[in-house]
């Protein structure tokens, strides 16, 4: 009697195929959404605001964070889902059903989209760690680069740091930066 094969070769490539195919499709809708995000909500009048909060309160630093998890966002804390659920889905049904309904000029990412904001899916779509997002996202956005570049140039001193699924870019400036802390 001759036993089949769990899984044949030709199985195991096709689902590897597909598996790299799904990740470039998330990867992209991850880049789309961040590109959407610095556009519309990481603006001067934002960062401007933030920066005098800070200083308000006698600080010389500003940590904001972006987050790959289901936490929710506050003040300097975004949300990877939440970013793509505002790029992709339409205010209406998201504010008053909580569903996910694409916005037309998105139709082809609809069931990506769907099953990485969507609360229950049976099937898993990849999920990325944030030194992904990082590495092919972030890192690689010309509008998050040109931003860098202006907050230097303005005399801010900008580190980041990738912890577990946070992303954190440290904005300082005064004491903090001429004793060259980190921050706790």
């Amino acid at each position: 009697m001759v036993k089949e094969p769990l899984i044949t070769e030709y199985e195991l490539a096709n689902l590897r195929h597909n598996s790299e195919k799904e990740k470039q499709v998330v990867l992209e809708i991850y880049r789309i959404a961040f590109e959407n995000f610095l556009e519309k909500e990481f603006t001067s009048k934002f960062l401007t605001k933030k920066i005098r909060e800070q200083m308000n309160r006698g600080y010389d630093h500003l940590a904001i964070s972006l987050m790959n998890c289901n936490i929710m966002e506050n003040r300097t804390s975004f949300n990877f889902k939440g970013m793509i659920r505002k790029t992709f889905s339409n205010f209406f049904f998201r504010s008053f059903y909580n569903s996910v309904v694409i916005k037309w000029k998105y139709w082809k990412y609809r069931k990506e989209v769907r099953r990485i904001v969507g609360i229950c899916w049976e099937d898993e779509i990849i999920e990325l760690r944030m030194g992904e997002i990082a590495e092919e996202v972030i890192f690689k956005s010309d509008v998050y680069l040109e931003i860098i570049g202006d907050l230097e140039k303005s005399g801010l001193r900008v580190s980041v740091k990738v912890d577990g699924e946070i992303f954190i870019l440290l904005l300082t400036w005064g004491k903090w930066m001429e004793t060259d802390n980190e921050e706790s």
